[in-house]
């Protein structure tokens, strides 16, 4: 008997689940924390994850399990850095030199951001922002202008200004 799309679907990500999480599990067991869970989070659309600390969960973003085994990883591996972070100092930033330490050692790229390329098969319309230093802000809808007067590059303090739009298809 033939397996329904949805049934494929809900196969395939329980699989990259159990995948994730034997991936949390080595990184909290190489770096003595408590085991942490991997959940998905369908509600997450301009975030790949995010890191509970409290509850020591580590919840992604559904469209991102459908992404590259790199961006995946370097998402968990960021996501874990958090954790550590805040077992190690739960008071420091949570993007401060702390958790930029641990998320090298943990195998990600220490940004706090994701490049919108990364993502840009997952939104079907991208708005691209930029700083004078080229950091790039992706967003699948434009800013209202009055609010983009006031939005900031993180790392460097500077204006965002409006850079290109960029249509993707399927998605």
């Amino acid at each position: 008997m033939r397996q329904s799309r949805a049934a494929a679907h809900r196969a395939a990500e329980h699989r990259c689940l159990s995948w994730l999480q034997a991936l949390a599990d080595g990184h909290a067991a190489d770096w003595g924390i408590e085991p942490v869970t991997v959940e998905v989070n369908r509600r997450l659309r301009t975030t790949a994850g995010r890191a509970l600390k409290m509850s020591g969960v580590i919840q992604v973003a559904g469209w991102l399990l459908g992404g590259t085994d790199e961006v995946i990883r370097d998402t968990l591996a960021h996501e874990i850095a958090h954790l550590v972070a805040a077992s190690l100092e739960p008071k420091a930033p949570p993007h401060g030199d702390l958790w930029r330490a641990c998320a090298v050692a943990a195998g990600a790229e220490p940004r706090a951001h994701y490049r919108w390329s990364d993502l840009a098969a997952h939104w079907r319309r991208l708005v691209i922002y930029e700083c004078a230093r080229g950091c790039e802000f992706a967003r699948p809808s434009e800013i209202n202008r009055r609010r983009l007067k006031l939005l900031r590059c993180r790392p460097h303090g500077l204006p965002l200004a409006l850079t290109e739009r960029t249509e993707v298809r399927g998605a």
